[in-house]
């Protein structure tokens, strides 16, 4: 799994690599759990020797996922891994979650499970963009913005121009883009918007601030 998250063709920051007398207690330990649960990543847990990463069979409400369901769980969890390696922490999510919804690194896990499974399986389980703007803003951070970054769809023309839809008028980031553009430590979702914008030339570029405002 860790294979297509470090080598895969989309330019993503691999996880960190421990070496040395920290190779064996910090090393990245995954998980799977023959149950129902939710799936997570706690970075603590390293140091009790436990697994950061647990991915479960069943989801929380006791359905069985399929193995494309459990790739794209766990590519949804190294992305968060990944990005604590680049200096996020629990402490800002935490933060995040507080003011208001952890979106900067849930919309980035999500965006990045949903181009992996699709290019590995040829399709992503869950069409995200059928959601109303509303049903995004209250999925306590998970949004589809990383997917209307890259992806050519405009939410409100395909459910004819009804107005609860996103008017998603941007397009044309890769994976790489946006990963490069994460920001670190006490980094923001507004602070991730203004480094997509400076580092790039997009010609939809005038309709990101829309799409962070509209998901914020």
């Amino acid at each position: 799994m860790t294979y297509f998250y470090d080598y895969g063709r989309w330019g993503l920051t691999p996880p960190p690599r421990r070496t040395g007398i920290r190779k064996l207690k910090h090393r990245l330990h995954i998980a799977g759990k023959d149950k129902s649960g939710r799936s997570h990543y706690f970075t603590f847990n390293s140091f009790i020797w436990s697994a950061q990463v647990a991915v479960y069979s069943k989801n929380t409400k006791g359905e069985e996922e399929d193995s494309r369901d459990i790739f794209g769980t766990t590519i949804h969890e190294l992305a968060h891994v990944a990005h604590w390696g680049m200096g996020y922490s629990t402490g800002q999510f935490v933060l995040d979650a507080l003011t208001s919804d952890p979106k900067l690194p849930e919309s980035w896990a999500v965006g990045v499970e949903w181009k992996v499974t699709k290019d590995i399986y040829g399709s992503y389980p869950e069409d995200l963009q059928s959601y109303t703007i509303k049903s995004i803003t209250d999925n306590k951070g998970y949004t589809p913005l990383v997917i209307d970054l890259i992806d050519d769809e405009n939410q409100k023309v395909t459910h004819y121009n009804n107005s609860a839809y996103p008017d998603d008028k941007v397009s044309g980031y890769t994976l790489k883009q946006l990963n490069d553009a994460l920001p670190g430590a006490l980094g923001s979702w507004w602070s991730w918007r203004t480094k997509i914008k400076e580092k790039y030339n997009n010609s939809t570029e005038e309709n990101v601030d829309y799409l962070f405002r509209t998901y914020n």
